[in-house]
Formats: structure tokens, sequence, C-alpha cells
């Protein structure tokens, strides 16, 4: 049988189709993600190629690789950089890793600023979307403290996405990059305060029989917890860590009163002797600030007096913050606010009639031998000069009652601060 020949026709209309393929997929656009360079992406090279912005410092202490990260500390603080060469109309990935209170984020590259960020007691990795304008070709990424207690950022990276100027032909729809889901409720004391280079000492025997207290280092505090003496709390001001003491409890070798306190330790610290106590001194060229914002929910009765944030140095307490009960014998819902200066534990008066369970802030700072306070954001017309050294920072709650100064007390009153923040520097 003789076989049949396609006509001509047959392989113009075939060369028709295939040229016409050819056509479209000749200007289907092909893009996958692109990296793009950023100086000095985990601060291993310090500051280099960074802007500071307000309270930032480069850190060693920790770092999520290598051997430094960011640090801020103070609100708003945090490093800035701009990201040149990028391409108009086109989406980037920016991510970055933050231990503590902040965030990372991107502006002036066409749109409204952008921001991811959140509170976390171990290192997340954060990722932020941007689009470029008509006409952008540039960006500034930027960390941010979102909080008074030291935040610190590491190893960022910016990817390009998609081109956002349509194609000839239709283009499957690219999948969003999941944002980071939001933290959840705080459940230890360390999701509310930074807790890394502090220990605590309760006011609760180390054990059994014991008259010695419980002191808790890292890394067991950065998930220890117990009710009522160091705890999260929560009300109309947000998230806070609980500090009780009661009367009866037992106290450490050099003072008879009960605490529920944190002590100041060196960064990375790996064991609670003194050689890994945070030492400083009043004239050591540095300024030493410590900031608290907290709140007294309830004092004993018959000596109604607390102590909410300390200088201590070597051998004794140097200044502190001395909560004392407007009632004493009787319930007290009001309180003075005293500044000690060594042994006068009136050295200056910051409130006459302080109302437990009122937010307020405190703030030390010492250089140059000199310590200044400010109370609620506002100067304190008062300054104490001292040459100190072995010098450390003490937050939570030191009740002033034993039973040789408030004889009859019952075992169980207690004292109680709320801390729902603070920030400490030695810069």
């Amino acid at each position: 049988m003789r076989k049949k020949m396609l006509k001509p026709i047959h392989y113009l209309v075939m060369l028709s189709l295939l040229l016409s393929s050819a056509f479209i997929f000749s200007n289907v656009t092909s893009v996958t993600a692109a990296s793009i360079a950023i100086t000095n992406p985990g601060f291993e090279s310090d500051a280099t190629g960074w802007t500071k912005v307000g309270s930032a410092a480069i850190s060693t202490s920790d770092h999520h690789s290598g051997t430094r990260s960011a640090k801020s500390t103070a609100n708003g603080g945090g490093y800035k950089q701009t990201i040149s060469g990028l391409t108009a109309n086109t989406s980037y990935t920016l991510k970055a890793w933050i231990l503590g209170q902040g965030a990372i984020g991107a502006n002036t590259f066409g749109g409204s600023e952008v921001t991811s960020g959140g509170t976390t007691s171990a290192w997340t990795q954060f990722t932020v979307n941007f689009t470029t304008g008509a006409t952008n070709t540039s960006a500034v990424i930027f960390t941010r403290s979102t909080g008074s207690s030291d935040v610190r950022f590491d190893d960022f990276t910016l990817d390009s996405g998609t081109s956002s100027t349509p194609t000839p032909t239709p283009t499957a729809t690219p999948t969003s990059t999941p944002t980071p889901t939001p933290p959840t409720t705080p459940t230890l004391p360390s999701d509310v305060l930074y807790l890394k280079n502090w220990k605590i000492t309760l006011p609760i025997p180390k054990q059994s029989g014991s008259t010695s207290p419980l002191e808790v280092v890292q890394p067991a505090l950065n998930t220890y917890s117990i009710d009522p003496w160091f705890k999260v709390v929560h009300d109309a001001d947000g998230y806070a860590v609980q500090f009780r003491a009661n009367h009866g409890a037992v106290s450490t070798s050099g003072s008879s009163n009960p605490r529920s306190e944190l002590r100041e330790m060196k960064d990375n610290y790996t064991s609670g002797d003194s050689s890994n106590q945070m030492a400083w001194g009043s004239n050591d060229g540095k300024t030493h600030t410590m900031y608290i914002k907290q709140k007294v929910t309830h004092l004993t009765q018959v000596k109604p007096q607390t102590v909410v944030g300390q200088i201590h140095d070597v051998d004794d307490d140097v200044t502190v913050f001395r909560v004392e009960g407007n009632n004493p014998g009787g319930v007290s819902t009001t309180a003075k606010i005293y500044i000690t200066d060594g042994d006068n534990t009136h050295g200056y008066l910051l409130d006459s009639n302080y109302t437990l369970g009122t937010l307020f802030t405190v703030k030390i700072i010492v250089a140059n031998g000199v310590i200044s306070y400010e109370y609620n954001g506002q100067t304190v017309p008062y300054t104490q000069t001292k040459n100190v050294t072995g010098c450390f920072f003490k937050i939570g709650n030191y009740t002033q009652s034993n039973d040789s100064t408030a004889p009859g007390e019952s075992p169980d009153a207690y004292a109680e601060n709320w801390v729902y923040d603070y920030s400490v520097t030695h810069q």
C-alpha cells in the first residue's frame, strides 16, 4: 500500500505553531530570589556600614552566630543602613534574629515603613516584606528597641523577590513569606524581663531546714518561676514580674531582712560565685545607669518599708530607692519614697504621698564620681558625690522588716513590688 504524503500546507501550519509557541515562552519572565549584599550583616566588624541611632552598642556577650551582635539599650535605639542598587517595583524580604524586646524594619523605599518584632527570651528570626516604588532603587533597613531593656540583633539577610511589573503571559501567584507568629502570653519572668546577666535571691530556704535563702542563677533562672515570690503578673499597665518577700523569711548572711531581689552579674557568667559578680566603680570613666518601671502593691504593717532598687558596693548599699508606708502599725495605702545616702535613710524625699499600686519610674546615673537621679522622667535636684568600687545594681523587693526591728509582726506579712521594665547600661 502506498504511504500517504503530508501536503505542504501541513508543514506550514506546524511551523507556524512552533514559532508561535517559541514567541510566547520567550515573553515569560523567569524570576528567582537573589541575595542582596548587606555590609557587615552580623556586626562582626563592629558597627562598620551601620549608623547608630540613640542608645546602642556592639555586644560581645551574646550573639546568634559569630562573636558579636548589635545591642540597643533604650527604647528607640538601634542601627540603620542604606541599601543601594535595588530594582524599582520589586519585592524584597528582610530577615534578622532578635533576642529581647525589639523590631527590625525598612523605610524610605517608596512605601510606608514596615516592621516586625516582639519580645523573645531566645534568639528568634523575624521577617519583613517590602516593595520598592516605581522610581525607588534603595531602602533603609534598621534595628529598633521597643522597650527599655537590652535587646540584641544579629545575622541580617536581604533577598529580592519578583518584579511588580506585569508580564505578557499569566504567571503563578507567588506564595508570601510567612510572618512570625506573634509572641505568646508571657509565662516566665524571663519573658518579661531580660535576665541573662542576673541572679535572684529568694525569701525561701535553699533546702529543707536551711537558714540560708535560695539563689537561682543562669541558665536555670531563664526558666524559673515560683508563686508568689517571683512570677509573671498582669494588669491594665501590662505584664510585670512580681517580687514578694515576707517578714518571717530567711535572709542572707549580711542582712536580717528578707528579699526577692535580682543581683547584677557579668554577661555570660558561669556560676554564682564572687568572680562572676558585676563590679564597677563610680570613677572608672564610664557612665552607669539603671532605669526601673515599677509599682509597690503591698507593704508590711509594723514597719511598712521596702527597697525597690539600689546600688551596692563591695561592702554595703551606696544609695537606694526606699518606700515607707504612711500608716505604720496599720494598713498603708500611701507611702513616702526616699533616696538614701549610705546609712542616711532619708537623704532626699522624692514623693511624700505615693499611692500604692501606682506606676512610677526611677533612674540612677553614675558618672565621674557623681550620682544623679530621675523620678517619673524628671531630673531630681539632688546629687551625691561618691568614690566607690565593686559596685553592682539590684532590682526587686528588699523588705525592711524582721523580728528585731518589727517585733510583733506576723511572719506572713509581706512587701511586694511589680517590675514592668528596666534597663541597665555601662558605657
